[in-house]
Parts: structure tokens; C-alpha cells; sequence
């Protein structure tokens, strides 16, 4: 239980729907990047989306003036920020400042972990009920879970009678549809000694009707 530190640096982590690419990340990372402009005190600012695990999740640092050159506190920055990060839709982004000690981990200063042998409805109620309870006590600017039911599903009706008079399976169509639209790869090919993985998938306005 530290108190914190002015160590003059600011950490902030973006989190999306699961279903996003690299793209709208970098959309949202470019609205964060403008933002942190708009600080005077902010001198230099960086930001990473995470594209080989979670295309959904970025992370993000800023440097600011020091502290005989500044007449706000971190903490004063820092309330600003986030009132202007949390009028941006489509991510939930927070920021915060590194743990004042070393090897006590980085994240946002309170966090909060649910375990119980029920359901993981009962879980996501249970979080649901927490950052309501946060939001109601006037104590917190930003409060999420890790725990979202958001992932998209769409439901295909297949004419099963049309498909066999055609000659095609139901296995085909599956995997046809897994490879063009889960963006699956199906090979690699080597150019100059260096692999590369054959992604085949569906035009990009097909995509994203």
C-alpha cells in the first residue's frame, strides 16, 4: 500500500471487442495519440497494439515535463486525461501511473479478482454488481472486467437439398467458410530464406457486411 509517486510517466491500456482487427485498433490508437497532444506537459508519448495475441488490446506510455517545469501534478494530468479518454466509443481505455514499487506488478492501482464455482453468468453478474457499486460511490473514473460476453456469432441456413443436388458437403461449405472468413492459413511459402504464412479470405467489403 505505497502511496504514489510522481515518477512523471504516464501508462495507459486500450482494450476493445473481441472481433476488432489491427485496424480499427489503430484507428483508436491515433484518438488516444491526439489526445495525449492536446497536454501541454506531455513531451514524448508511444503506444503498441498487441497484434500476435489479442488484436482487441494495445498499450500505450507517456513522458511528461519535469517537475520544475510544470505547475500540475501527475495526478491533476491524469484527471484530465481520462475525462477525455472516456468520451471516446468503441474502447475503454485507461490510464494510470507505474507502481511506485518495484515488483508489485502494473495495471490500474485497484484491482479486484471474483472466483466462485458457479457459472460464469453468476461471475459477470457478480463484476456487473462491483462496478456499480464503484460508479455509485463517486470514487473511481473508470471501472471495467475482464470478463465480457461480447463475442459475435452469426447463424447460416444452408439449403441442404441444393447443396447435395450440387455435389456438396456440408464439410465442404465448413471449411470453405472457416478458411475465407477465419482468415485461416493454409501454407507457407519461403522468399530469401524467410517464411511466410498464405492467408487466403474474402474481399475486404465482403468482410465487413
Amino acid at each position: 500500500l505505497a502511496p504514489p509517486e510522481d515518477q512523471g510517466t504516464m501508462r495507459v491500456q486500450i482494450r476493445a471487442p473481441q472481433y476488432v482487427n489491427i485496424e480499427y485498433m489503430a484507428k483508436y490508437m491515433k484518438a488516444v495519440s491526439d489526445i495525449f497532444a492536446t497536454v501541454p506537459e506531455v513531451t514524448i508519448r508511444f503506444a503498441q497494439i498487441n497484434k500476435d495475441q489479442a488484436p482487441g488490446t494495445a498499450m500505450g506510455g507517456n513522458r511528461v515535463k519535469n517537475w520544475d517545469e510544470r505547475d500540475r501534478s501527475l495526478d491533476e494530468i491524469l484527471r484530465e486525461v481520462q475525462g477525455k479518454l472516456s468520451r471516446l466509443d468503441g474502447v475503454n481505455t485507461f490510464v494510470f501511473q507505474p507502481a511506485p514499487l518495484p515488483g508489485v506488478g502494473n495495471g490500474p492501482p485497484v484491482q479486484i479478482v471474483v472466483l466462485s464455482t458457479g457459472s460464469y453468468e453468476s461471475i459477470y453478474q457478480a463484476t456487473e454488481e462491483l462496478k456499480s457499486a464503484a460508479r455509485a460511490s463517486g470514487l473511481f473514473t473508470t471501472m471495467d472486467s475482464t470478463l465480457n460476453f461480447n463475442s459475435p456469432t452469426v447463424q447460416l441456413n444452408v439449403d441442404r437439398a441444393k447443396a447435395n443436388a450440387l455435389g456438396i458437403s456440408m464439410d465442404t461449405i465448413g471449411r470453405t467458410l472457416a478458411t475465407l472468413v477465419g482468415e485461416n492459413y493454409v501454407n507457407r511459402y519461403i522468399v530469401e530464406g524467410r517464411a511466410y504464412q498464405v492467408i487466403p479470405q474474402v474481399p475486404r467489403e465482403l468482410r465487413l457486411t
